[in-house]
């Protein structure tokens, strides 16, 4: 009887600490993807005696009562001494500034002015500072043809570093709270986002930060085999225009080898896409889709066997139902229809399954994968893996009418101007830019191009490290690069203006380089908010104004402004009483 009390007291126990570990982890998960608010609490940015890790930076103040301009003043500090470095008039109380300097410590203060120039309000110093940037890595660029590019700012993903188009930082990776992500993890596929954030992945985890490393989003349970989660991430992540987060990843099964005993381990490519709270709402996965007739069977030692497909680029077609799949060791592209999972086209190899169904020999072992605007597909063909005399190119092919071949309308080889021999191993990128030219980063040649459709380089760019023990500057090869039109794509201000006894007017501007939306809204004294306009396709630098009624019968406190690139992005203005 003991002896049976014993076992049921130490099975409840087993269970209660089974629970309390489940209950911990599911704390954790939770805790892991709870979004965190886009802006700072601070009402000034930088926020005072903060360290910045970039130099183009967003400067925020309250806004003053009836002030016409604002002027900002920001001073270097070296020691004792303090010298006038940088002088700005705004008609806003959100001014950005690209002069700063890596290194360099900082104070600034703001002064309000009346129409008249004359001085309203003058605030007090406030200190920051910029930290060193790190000295073993750069981009040296040799060619920059400004007439030729939409100029902005590309990221390099193993650098963990955004550029200007000359070559200069202008932001770096931070070492995170907690260690989570820093400059020495491989990350890869480092992108800002429209929402003016940066996604990337890590050999730990997936990520959306702020500039300053707050963590935003992270993949919620990397490790775990079941239907809601990915085993391990890989190759890409992306924001999705909703705010979703796009991730690759892989799943592993053991797959007996034909005419063996062993079983081979496989990793089949998963595309999982989460919601803001790391709720899974689309996966697929393509051990569904891959035909056994076209599994690669490759021995990696005595006994063991790997089964090849290596999914490692994805990217969004010409809707949302839409999705492009790349797979380096099926030499395979593919179109998925993301609402019920099946493949619509295959580009490439033609195996066994008869699968690719179009385009065989077009590229091998390629990376990435871009839908172009005019319809064709873009491909970065490492192709030279194991082949004497063959380098790597830049492919474009034609998609092909249902019952037509595909065509190889396009390619660029590597090696054009004996810089290199051409021969890409792994990684690399292919973005399209707004003008149309092509944004290339070569992978494992550390070079980084944009190239015209007439195969004009108009800008050029090599990615090196320095060796200590060497004291050379060393190529550095970069998993993939991404274009961007600031670190700013979307950013606004907004202020209460022309109050009157009848209402006031809420006015909203686009500080950010690219077009936005805006939501206006305003809370009842039920505590509702009640929506008072929406204004689409605000430009860049412009400026909308909302009109809010509110008298002493029905007063308005309190407004709110929601972006429509990055709904995170609110602002909330208290409306002071007459």
């Amino acid at each position: 009887m003991k002896s049976k009390l014993f076992r049921i007291g130490l099975s409840v126990l087993i269970l209660c600490l089974s629970a309390s570990a489940i209950s911990a982890q599911l704390m954790t998960i939770v805790q892991a993807v709870t979004p965190q608010p886009y802006l700072l609490k601070s009402e000034i940015l930088p926020a005072p005696n903060a360290t910045l890790n970039q130099i183009h930076v967003m400067f925020e103040h309250p806004a003053v009562s009836d002030a016409s301009f604002y002027e900002l003043r920001i001073y270097e500090v070296a020691g004792k001494d303090s010298v006038l470095k940088i002088q700005l008039r705004d008609s806003n109380n959100v001014t950005p500034v690209t002069q700063l300097e890596f290194g360099k410590n900082y104070k600034w203060c703001y002064s309000a002015f009346r129409k008249a120039g004359k001085s309203v309000f003058r605030s007090r110093m406030y200190a920051f500072s910029v930290a060193p940037f790190p000295a073993d890595l750069r981009v040296r660029v040799t060619h920059n043809d400004t007439s030729a590019h939409n100029g902005g700012l590309i990221t390099f993903d193993y650098h963990c570093m955004i550029t200007d188009r000359s070559g200069n930082p202008v932001w770096f990776l931070p070492t995170a709270t907690g260690n989570e992500f820093s400059r020495n993890d491989k990350v890869r596929d480092l992108r800002v986002t429209h929402a003016s954030t940066c996604t990337f992945i890590t050999q730990r985890n997936a990520f959306e930060i702020a500039y300053d490393g707050r963590i935003l989003w992270r993949a919620p349970s990397v490790g775990k085999s079941s239907s809601a989660y990915i085993e391990t991430l890989h190759h890409g992540i992306e924001r999705l225009a909703n705010g979703h987060i796009l991730t690759a990843g892989n799943h592993t099964m053991r797959i007996p080898v034909p005419g063996d005993t062993a079983t081979a381990k496989s990793e089949f490519g998963v595309l999982a896409e989460y919601d803001r709270m790391g709720k899974l709402v689309w996966k697929w996965d393509s051990y569904n889709y891959i035909s056994p007739l076209d599994y690669r069977f490759v021995k990696t030692g005595e006994s063991e066997w790997i089964v090849a497909t290596h999914l490692n680029a994805f990217r969004v077609g010409e809707s949302d139902s839409i999705m492009y799949a790349g797979f380096r060791d099926l030499d395979r592209i593919v179109k998925i229809n993301r609402n019920n999972g099946k493949v619509l086209a295959s580009w490439g190899k033609k195996l066994k399954s008869g699968e690719a169904n179009s385009g065989d020999n077009f590229f091998h072992a390629q990376h990435d994968v871009t839908l172009l605007r005019d319809g064709n597909i873009a491909v970065f063909n490492n192709d030279s893996v194991s082949k004497a005399g063959v380098v790597s190119s830049i492919v474009i092919f034609s998609p092909a009418a249902p019952g037509e071949e595909s065509k190889l309308i396009w390619k660029f080889n590597c090696d054009f101007d004996g810089a290199n021999d051409g021969r890409s191993e792994k990684c690399g990128s292919v973005d399209e830019q707004p003008n149309g030219n092509l944004l290339v980063n070569f992978g494992t040649i550390n070079r980084c191009i944009e190239i015209s459709r007439d195969k004009v380089i108009v800008w050029n760019a090599f990615t090196e490290s320095y060796n200590n023990q060497t004291k050379l500057w060393m190529p550095a090869g970069q998993y993939r690069s991404h274009w961007s039109s600031s670190l700013y794509p979307c950013y606004f201000g907004a202020d209460i203006i022309n109050r009157k006894r009848n209402g006031f007017d809420v006015r909203v501007w686009n500080e950010g380089s690219e077009v936005d939306s805006y939501t206006v809204q305003y809370k009842t004294s039920s505590g509702a908010w009640v929506e008072a306009g929406v204004y689409p396709n605000v430009s860049a630098r412009a400026k909308v104004l909302c009109h809010i009624n509110s008298d002493k019968k029905s007063p308005v406190s309190e407004v709110r402004i929601i972006s429509g690139k990055n709904n995170e992005f609110v602002r909330t203005l208290k409306v002071p009483a007459r």
